[in-house]
């Protein structure tokens, strides 16, 4: 928990609609009190202003002495939720606060958007929690601006805010879709190929879990019947080709870009929970990024995020390789074994307006294998 300090100890008052009233009606009681020299509408006016005169004292002793503590999230994805805690504390010893109102304000750019919350009773010396639900709207780095603590409460007649400042960055990254790479792409579609992971055949690199599209005769059966579940050999010559994305979408078509950016995002995903290594190279960028581990994914999502197009591809030759083309301006690397361009079997995308056609855009290049 991150704390937070107010820009003000004396929360601000607002006049609602319902005490613009109350005081338009006390000043027109005044008015004909004075007229009609009436003691009882003298009595009755000084009723009146004592009334506002509580409500709204009691209003600042309520957000009084209120503390806040904030736990944000590092990062989320476009049209993913995430929660953003909110601690409020009450430092007063005897009054409760009642009535609390949590907002957060963004700033702008519409890349992130955020639900208030409501507490109804804060007990003196105590402190509540409570789940505010982020949602990213856009790629991009988003940045909370302002908590604010409000109540109305008792008369609904003020309203007092405390305003607590902050400048913490929410890394909004692309949307999350899936990805299920076909073993062989052809003109009918993606077909599976044989598996050449076997007994015997190159030199032993270790020993693994079992994995839907293995070979029954890699299994080795003493390992499984001691531990009680399927493992296999993993022969040096018959590991699965290693996998490089090249990302340079179309500068000029902001949906190249970010669609480029979901697939690139899938495809180190189901690359790292595959197993495989995936060399990512991003144009802009000096040198190819590698994704083996956790920790080399979420540096690559982050980087997705400030992700601006432009620039060349780095890397060189890429021999006994699978290339993946992310974008109109992405090109095969020299010596790959396989190059698949996009678009891919991406499933659960959210649907989003298509460009209209016109007579010099040119068609989509098909999906295939080059030997």
């Amino acid at each position: 928990m991150v704390p937070l300090k107010p820009v003000s100890r004396v929360p601000r008052i607002r006049v609602l609609a319902g005490g613009h009233l109350l005081i338009g009606f006390t000043i027109l009681l005044g008015v004909i009190a004075a007229q009609a020299a009436a003691n009882a509408l003298h009595a009755l006016v000084a009723l009146l202003l004592a009334f506002q005169l509580v409500s709204g004292f009691r209003s600042f002793l309520g957000l009084r002495g209120l503390g806040l503590e904030v736990d944000v999230p590092l990062h989320l994805d476009v049209g993913g939720e995430a929660s953003l805690v909110v601690r409020v504390r009450n430092g007063k010893r005897r009054l409760a606060a009642h009535s609390v109102e949590v907002a957060v304000r963004c700033e702008e750019g519409g890349r992130l958007t955020a639900a208030p919350a409501w507490i109804s009773r804060v007990p003196a010396g105590a402190a509540v929690e409570v789940p505010l639900v982020l949602r990213g709207a856009a790629r991009g780095v988003a940045r909370v601006a302002e908590i604010t603590v409000s109540s109305a409460w008792p008369c609904e007649l003020f309203r007092r805010t405390l305003r607590f400042p902050s400048q913490v960055e929410v890394l909004v990254r692309p949307r999350r879709v899936r990805f299920d790479p076909p073993e062989r792409a052809g003109p009918t579609g993606p077909v599976r190929a044989r598996r050449l992971r076997v007994v015997g055949e190159g030199d032993l690199r270790g020993l693994r879990p079992f994995r839907d599209g293995d070979s029954p005769r890699a299994i080795h059966w003493r390992t499984s019947a001691r531990l009680g579940e399927p493992i296999v050999r993993e022969d040096a010559g018959s590991g699965p080709l290693p996998w490089i994305a090249s990302l340079a979408p179309d500068a000029d078509d902001p949906i190249d870009v970010e669609r480029s950016l979901e697939r690139a995002s899938a495809l180190a995903r189901v690359a790292l929970a595959s197993g495989r290594t995936l060399e990512v190279r991003v144009a802009g960028e000096e040198r190819p990024r590698i994704v083996a581990r956790r920790s080399e994914l979420e540096a690559l999502l982050d980087a997705l995020v400030r992700f601006v197009p432009g620039g060349t591809v780095p890397g060189g030759a890429a021999p006994r390789a699978r290339a993946f083309l992310l974008g109109r301006d992405a090109r095969p690397p020299a010596g790959a074994t396989r190059v698949e361009t996009a678009p891919f079997p991406f499933e659960a995308e959210s649907p989003r307006p298509e460009p209209a056609p016109s007579a010099s855009s040119a068609p989509p290049p098909p999906v295939g294998t080059v030997p």
